[in-house]
């Protein structure tokens, strides 16, 4: 399995943000139906950290 650049890192995380804003979903309503914290979410949209396969939208 190759490992992900933090670039691509980046990336999902802009694309996950740009979704979920344009749904007009909260950080907070992300974190309550997978479970992630809204600081989590937070990481996740900066490219900080990646979900894991768990995750709802993956």
């Amino acid at each position: 399995m190759s490992e992900q650049s933090p670039i691509a890192w980046r990336y999902c995380g802009h694309q996950f943000k740009r979704w979920r804003q344009e749904a007009g979903v909260s950080r907070e309503d992300v974190g309550k139906e997978s479970n992630y914290s809204p600081d989590t979410i937070t990481s996740f949209e900066r490219g900080v950290r990646m979900p894991d396969s768990t995750a709802p939208w993956c």
